[in-house]
């Protein structure tokens, strides 16, 4: 759940990024699951062949700052 969290600080604190990829500061996978349960967005770019995830306007949904939110006073 720890790279959950970074990925929702990492899309607050830098709202601009363009793409979530493997080479970003944050787990794919990570925001791959989040996008799943509908809390971030993002364009799937990575194809019906690719081994690997990319995401294009990645962004926090309201969901996922509450999530976020709640995680600090735990």
């Amino acid at each position: 759940m720890e790279e959950h969290i970074k990925v929702l600080q990492f899309l607050i604190d830098k709202p601009s990024i363009d793409v979530i990829d493997g080479l970003s500061e944050v787990s794919v996978r990570a925001f791959k699951e989040l996008r799943d349960q509908g809390l971030v967005k993002g364009i799937d770019i990575s194809g019906d062949t690719s081994e690997c995830f990319e995401f294009m306007s990645p962004e926090i949904t309201l969901p996922g700052r509450q999530l976020l939110a709640k995680s600090k006073w735990v």
